[in-house]
């Protein structure tokens, strides 16, 4: 069996997110940032930074909101 190139492993990632619903992304995207918001680091930090998300990427807008009202978002 060959090992995937990067570039093959990349491209079985992104047919596998397309075929994802706009709510399944959505679903997602919640639980990662959810995850995210437990971890101790997180709550101890002032500043956070995050990208602004492409399409077949993670949902950031909603998470961006949600914590910019109490933390600073750069």
């Amino acid at each position: 069996m060959a090992l995937a190139t990067k570039r093959e492993i990349r491209m079985a990632v992104r047919a596998e997110i397309a075929k994802l619903s706009d709510e399944e992304k959505h679903s997602i995207s919640s639980q990662i940032f959810s995850k995210i918001a437990e971890l101790k680091e997180f709550g101890q930090a002032s500043v956070i930074a995050l990208f602004m998300a492409l399409p077949d990427e993670p949902q950031t807008a909603h998470f961006i909101e949600q914590i910019s009202r109490y933390k600073r978002v750069v």
